[in-house]
């Protein structure tokens, strides 16, 4: 269940995003990168809402969390 949750979670995140709403966003993701660290594609998201509203030391440390949970990913560099 936490799962499905989640999902639904980092889908409504991505539409808030897409609707240039980046800081309505960021409460969903934070929440997503503190249950699931490891998650590449919530830390690239979550990096992007930061960067796009100032929060530029914590987007880096998203990206580079991103990158290292998925270094193959090109889309994160």
């Amino acid at each position: 269940v936490a799962d499905a949750n989640q999902s639904q979670q980092y889908q409504q995140a991505l539409q808030l995003q897409q609707q240039d709403k980046f800081a309505d966003s960021l409460p969903l993701l934070a929440q997503l990168v503190k249950q699931s660290p490891g998650n590449g594609d919530y830390q690239a998201s979550y990096g992007v809402a930061l960067q796009q509203t100032g929060k530029l030391t914590e987007a880096i440390s998203a990206y580079d969390k991103a990158i290292a949970a998925n270094p193959q990913n090109a889309m994160f560099y």
